[in-house]
């Protein structure tokens, strides 16, 4: 993973998502991962616009990964439920 990303996301990421993977199920994974992105380009762009970052600079993860999993932590079941009736 670490090849193909260039030194992007470390393998800790990938442990940590793998832990909270067996905490919420592979739907709460997969609503917790799409949050973390939310959230962390989201933030990146807000830095990336009034200059406090630079685009060589970098960021670490793993409080966005923090953030969506309590976030599908506590309102998962919620969306999913939303999710449903759409269907």
């Amino acid at each position: 993973m670490r090849t193909l990303s260039r030194g992007g996301i470390g393998l800790g990421d990938v442990k940590y998502a793998a832990a909270f993977g067996i905490w919420l199920g592979w739907q709460g994974t997969l609503l917790a991962l799409a949050l973390s992105l939310a959230l962390g380009a989201c933030l990146v762009l807000v830095l990336l616009g009034t200059g406090r970052l630079g685009r060589r600079d970098r960021l670490a993860f793993g409080p966005f990964l923090s953030a969506g999993a309590y976030l599908s932590y506590i309102g998962g079941a919620a969306f999913w439920s939303a999710y449903e009736v759409l269907l």
